[in-house]
């Protein structure tokens, strides 16, 4: 949560965090009687990326 709020206020000012991957990964099987499908997709830039690491560096200093 940190992450996602620090983006947002820090994207206009520094532009490398506007800069997101996407990652996909679409996991399945078909087995005649039971098939699965399923799509996930994460947008991750480098203000959550960042803002995730300090949330658990301080989460672990907490303790």
């Amino acid at each position: 949560m940190v992450g996602t709020l620090a983006d947002h206020l820090l994207s206009s000012d520094i532009p490398i965090l506007n800069s997101q991957t996407k990652v996909s990964w679409h996991p399945g099987f078909d087995l005649s009687v039971v098939r699965f499908s399923m799509n996930l997709q994460f947008a991750i830039n480098w203000g959550t990326l960042v803002g995730l690491v300090v949330g658990l560096l301080l989460a672990r200093r907490a303790k």
